[in-house]
């Protein structure tokens, strides 16, 4: 049995499928199947229920909750190995250093680089905010090791990985008393508060609208604003409503002034990416966080929805 093996299985249940669970390894559906039914060959027990063009999460069974439990001991133990003998270098650590856009840099990365820095604490951690337009040339001059980003990069030089979904929704003042799901009719009528058209979330988000035959100029757009936050907040007053990022949210939790409306139709779909130079060596404490970012620990218990469905 392959620590391959092991890491597959976890991610088919920590996606919930395995088409999500192939996007995110960078597998096809087919190699994805074929690995798994070797492993069940292996342990001689089916350890998934699964039926063809289901609609539900994949779920474990019997055994595949057993082996599920183990084979996450086992993942965690080879980060911890992997910790250790970074840490062991009588050389003295490197901080890692970390350059991040605005959006992710205010929800998803304090919840990464705290649970990060809790299980490796002679780790050094230093995070910059940086524009969208500026982050990838920044990273290829070195003056930092890693980038996260909600924007997919197109720059030669790059290695980058998906490692975090994170869609826009709607959100609106409680006391304006939605029911959701509302229609595209309805969300044409509410007063809208957007942000500058040239940012990466409403290229998404005007994207989106397109796609079911709307544009921006047909909402009812009554606030400008500059950022994520500057929309909850504008929200939370009663403005509004406003397209978020969903992490942004976990940060939020108290907040019980807004509410989440879905729309029928409309999904906004949103990744958040890790980059890294492809000319630089890739070891120590970089390639310590850059594979727990990608796992699923530091997510559970503060993001109400599956952030692992890329």
């Amino acid at each position: 049995m392959r620590f391959e093996q092991l890491h597959l299985f976890a991610t088919i249940l920590s996606c919930g499928s395995f088409a999500a669970a192939g996007r995110l390894l960078h597998l096809s559906q087919p190699s994805i199947t074929a690995s798994l039914n070797v492993l069940e060959a292996e342990v001689g027990q089916r350890l998934l229920e699964r039926t063809p063009g289901q609609r539900r999460p994949v779920r474990p069974t019997a055994a595949g909750e057993i082996f599920a439990t183990f084979a996450r001991k086992a993942l965690a133990d080879y980060r911890g190995m992997l910790s250790a003998v970074t840490l062991s270098s009588d050389a003295p650590q490197t901080p890692v250093r970390i350059g991040v856009t605005p959006t992710p840099g205010s929800s998803l990365l304090p919840v990464l680089t705290n649970k990060f820095r809790e299980e490796n604490p002679t780790l050094t951690v230093q995070v910059k905010t940086f524009r969208g337009t500026e982050l990838a040339r920044r990273l290829k001059e070195g003056e930092f090791d890693l980038g996260v980003t909600g924007t997919r990069p197109q720059d030669d030089g790059i290695v980058f990985e998906r490692f975090f979904y994170d869609p826009l929704v709607l959100i609106a003042p409680v006391r304006m008393g939605l029911s959701g799901p509302i229609t595209l009719r309805e969300l044409k009528r509410l007063p809208l508060i957007v942000r500058d058209a040239s940012g990466n979330l409403m290229r998404l988000l005007i994207q989106a609208l397109n796609r079911v035959g709307l544009s921006l100029a047909q909402m009812n757009v009554v606030m400008q604003v500059s950022g994520n936050n500057d929309v909850l907040s504008s929200v939370t007053l009663g403005a509004g409503v406003g397209f978020v990022a969903r992490s942004l949210l976990a940060a939020n939790r108290e907040n019980h002034d807004i509410m989440v409306v879905p729309v029928r139709r409309l999904q906004v779909a949103r990744y958040v990416y890790m980059l890294r130079r492809e000319s630089s060596s890739f070891t120590g404490g970089m390639r310590l966080f850059w594979e727990y970012a990608m796992g699923t620990e530091w997510r559970e218990h503060v993001f109400s929805y599956n952030t692992m469905m890329l």
